[in-house]
């Protein structure tokens, strides 16, 4: 990664280079808050982020001449942005399926195809080359919060907020498995059962045999999806093979906020591990 991306409360992406930390652009566009980004994993300078304002903007800095992170450089770089994605309209100028805030993207991993999700509990299938929605998968009971590929594979996985007051205990907080391959072009495969309140995120290892999931129950949950469990049809429950227990309490400040995959260098196999963010408590947790 050449480049590090934040998006924030203020409307703005913002850029960075790794290689010597320097700024390079305030991005303009979104009107409220950029909740999500995901890069490109085939063109490492093109990524997409989703807002609050129901839009998702598709960014591509590839310069024909090194970018300078001179201030008058970073002041700007909406032209930067080569495509806006928003659901359809009718014609009686009503936007289809709704405009609301966009929480979640990803690509799938040719690139081809740009996965967004969010508060209208549905997600879309962007086509880059066209800019235009060529699926969309219902079937989710709450706001979508992330979105994550197996590897290897045309699986998407959604993690699903529960509908109960405030989000607690209620008879959702799922993760459900979509096949989108060309032949099946989105079919509900599992539906993951076990967290007790808003599922916040969703990360598969290197090889897409694990999945592991966090919410504001204060638990990281451990999930092994195997091939013939793929293979079982709609309405299945996935494996839960671990499950681990942050910070007591019932308060939804514990929860865990994000969660990732490495590899554990200590390891000489290069064992993978899961690296867990927890919101408001200012730690992370490694689980092997």
């Amino acid at each position: 990664g050449a480049l590090v991306c934040s998006g924030s409360a203020d409307n703005f992406v913002r850029v960075w280079r790794v290689r010597d930390r320097a700024f390079l652009h305030t991005l303009r566009g979104h009107k409220n808050w950029v909740l999500a980004l995901a890069f490109n994993p085939v063109l490492p300078a093109q990524f997409a982020t989703g807002s609050a304002d129901g839009t998702i903007r598709l960014w591509d800095l590839s310069p024909s001449t090194p970018p300078s992170a001179s201030a008058a450089a970073a002041a700007s770089a909406s032209s930067s942005c080569i495509a806006v994605l928003k659901p359809a309209k009718s014609q009686s100028g009503v936007s289809l399926g709704g405009s609301k805030e966009v929480t979640c993207c990803c690509f799938i991993p040719d690139g081809s195809l740009l996965c967004s999700a969010g508060a209208d509990k549905v997600v879309r299938i962007w086509g880059l080359a066209s800019g235009t929605c060529q699926r969309v998968l219902h079937g989710h009971r709450g706001q979508i919060n992330s979105l994550a590929f197996q590897g290897g594979t045309a699986c998407l996985l959604a993690s699903v907020e529960g509908n109960g007051a405030f989000h607690h205990f209620s008879s959702d907080n799922s993760m459900i498995l979509w096949d989108l391959s060309a032949s099946v072009g989105g079919e509900l495969i599992v539906r993951l059962l076990g967290h007790k309140r808003r599922v916040n995120c969703c990360a598969f290892n290197g090889t897409g045999s694990l999945v592991v999931t966090g919410a504001n129950d204060n638990t990281v949950r451990l999930w092994l999806l195997s091939t013939s469990l793929q293979a079982s049809g709609p309405g299945e429950e996935g494996r839960l093979r671990r499950s681990d227990r942050g910070s007591e309490g019932g308060s939804e400040r514990g929860g865990v906020a994000d969660l990732g995959w490495g590899v554990d260098s200590e390891s000489d196999a290069g064992s993978t591990t899961a690296s867990v963010t927890q919101a408001g408590s200012g730690t992370t947790a490694r689980e092997r």
